[in-house]
This record gives structure tokens, sequence and C-alpha cells, in this order.
């Protein structure tokens, strides 16, 4: 992960965050953290915000606010069946471009969920690609229902406003624009 214009682990960032008496300093580097967690599956992401309400906590300030996540902050995974699924994400040529995605391997087999290790910012991309390709009226809607990401304005906002694609954003267009 980068930090500054360095390349360090992720243990050796969290290791001066924790120990820095500085609080600006531990808030920038939780700041690294957070951007790089954008693109972590979800594990992973759950860890470093645990890491970073520690580090909030050392530094006397209140944690993050819960996600919306099960009890045990896992993600509530809902049984997906054609009911769980929008409308207009159940049309002939929705169904066409599901079966690329799951082929591609960023959807499980015969359902409608994220593969394991699609981050959310992939997600998001994925949605707005989707809701471009069908011309869905209301761009977000349907996919924050299906897959509970419920910041995928911010999340498209912030790779739009920084230039840097979600991962395998090249080959998402390239599987949905056939």
């Amino acid at each position: 992960m980068y930090v500054g214009t360095r390349m360090r682990p992720v243990t050796d960032v969290i290791a001066d965050a924790m120990d820095t008496d500085n609080p600006s300093v531990a808030f920038d580097f939780m700041d690294h953290l957070l951007n790089f967690a954008l693109d972590c599956p979800r594990e992973q992401r759950l860890y470093i915000r645990n890491v970073c309400n520690k580090i909030r906590s050392r530094h006397g300030r209140r944690q993050f606010l819960a996600a919306p996540t099960s009890e045990a902050n896992q993600p509530a995974t809902p049984q997906l069946n054609n009911n769980n699924v929008p409308a207009c994400l159940r049309t002939r040529e929705a169904e066409e471009l599901w079966q690329k995605l799951r082929e591609a391997g960023f959807i499980k087999p015969d359902s409608y969920a994220l593969a394991e290790g699609v981050s959310d910012n992939q997600a998001t991309y994925i949605a707005a690609v989707m809701a471009s390709a069908l011309k869905l009226q209301h761009k977000w809607k349907p996919f924050i229902e299906l897959w509970n990401i419920v910041n995928m304005p911010q999340l498209a906002h912030n790779w739009q406003e920084v230039g840097r694609m979600p991962k395998d954003y090249k080959l998402i267009d390239k599987l949905l624009d056939e």
C-alpha cells in the first residue's frame, strides 16, 4: 500500500498510527488505510475498519458508525432468489448481462450475489455500466436493494473525482458493452 510516495506494508502503517502521539498524523495514516480498503475484499475492509476504530479510540475519538451488517459484523446475506431482485434487473436483456458476469466470476453461479473477492468499488462499477446498458431510470436504487451497498453513489463519485478506476474496470466494460 502506498503511504505518501512510499510503498509500505499495511501492518507497518497500522503500527505507526497506533504508536504516534500526534492525532493528526494518526488520522493521516488512517486516511491512507481507508483509501486502500476501497478495493479490498469485504473481509479485509471489515478488518481495516476495526483497526481504524481502534486508532480513533486510542486518540480519544468516537468510533465509526456501524455499517448495515449483521450482529457479527458480517455482511447480511439475504436469500437471493428472483423475489429479491428488482423487476428492472430481471428482463431478458438484463439476464444476458447477468450471465456474462457469472461466467467472468463477478457474480455467484445461479444467483445474483456478488462473488467472493468482488469489492464494493467493482460492484458499483458493474451497477453503473449495467444501469447505462439497461437505460434504468433509477441508476443506483435497484443495485443498493440487491447488494446492500448503500454508498454506491459516493464510491462512484470518488473514483470519478480521483480518476482511479476500480480493479478490472476494462474487463467489466468489455463484458457488458458487447
